[in-house]
């Protein structure tokens, strides 16, 4: 299987539905973590997505486990999934979020949300997974089978005429338009209208 640019991934985790996102997530650590992780789901989960087999404890109890989201707020996501696994009478020594989004600074979060806790806090986000999507086949077959169809719109614009039968001057002269209709509408775009732009800019660059 050929190399996935980490830049459609990006793409891909900005769109994808919920439910896809957090099967991708469950497939993505069964090809990192191989057999040692077991993923959950469903209405009475307890606040988990997944748990690492290897870490039981003398008790035979698990104390690690795996949170996949696309909610904005890690921090939080994080304070509520630790809630809700005591709750259900669980008692971690470690949390990994799994999250679609980018944050930012994430050595001193998992420092400060270690010590608030008392327990072991490692997230990896949007970069994490799209520097790994190539680390072996399983990690691709994770994108092909979960977030590539929310990329698939991308296709049609390599099969259109517009770019790839245009004359030189022709290319040239719509990059100049395209750059400043992007500029002039910078802020008022819808997001799905910006990355369109964005990659028919990037197409059209090297012409």
């Amino acid at each position: 299987m050929s190399s996935i640019d980490p830049r459609l991934v990006e793409v891909a985790l900005e769109h994808c539905h919920e439910k896809n996102f957090e099967r991708f997530g469950q497939a993505m650590l069964s090809a990192i973590l191989g057999v040692d992780f077991v993923p959950t789901g469903g209405v009475h989960d307890g606040g988990l997505d997944g748990f690492e087999d290897c870490m039981l404890t003398p008790q035979n109890r698990v104390t690690a486990f795996f949170q996949i989201t696309k909610e904005q707020d890690a921090r939080r996501k994080i304070r509520k999934t630790i809630k809700r696994l005591a709750e259900s009478g669980r008692v971690p020594s470690e949390l990994t979020l799994v999250t679609s989004r980018t944050v930012d600074a994430i050595d001193l979060e998992e420092e400060a949300l270690s010590q608030e806790l008392g327990m072991t806090i490692r997230i990896r986000d949007r970069k994490w997974l799209s520097t790994n999507i190539n680390k072996n086949s399983a990690t691709q077959g994770a994108f092909s089978a979960n977030l590539a169809s929310e990329i698939a719109f991308l296709g049609n614009f390599g099969a259109t005429r517009m770019a790839s039968n245009l004359p030189d001057g022709d290319a040239r002269t719509l990059y100049v338009f395209l750059s400043q209709e992007v500029e002039r509408r910078r802020g008022d775009t819808q997001l799905l209208e910006a990355v369109v732009d964005s990659l028919l800019l990037w197409s059209l660059e090297g012409r």
